[in-house]
């Protein structure tokens, strides 16, 4: 979704978005209903530990893709 010929009006249009007003978000004229407390610009106090814990895997590079 969002990537084929009508590209983000495809999610815009999506049931699950029928009431959002986009020219208001666009002009952010509207309230977000939930706006988490942060501490810095890298606090990631919000996001569970599930994820925050977890070892990055490295992506194997491929030299014929380069």
């Amino acid at each position: 979704m969002g990537s084929g010929p009508r590209g983000v009006e495809d999610i815009k249009d999506h049931v699950f978005f029928y009431d959002i007003e986009w020219d208001l978000v666009a002009e952010k004229q509207i309230t977000p209903p939930y706006k988490p407390e942060v501490q810095s610009e890298g606090d990631v106090g919000n996001i569970d530990k599930i994820f925050t814990k977890e070892k990055p895997a490295e992506t194997i590079e491929d030299s014929l893709l380069l």
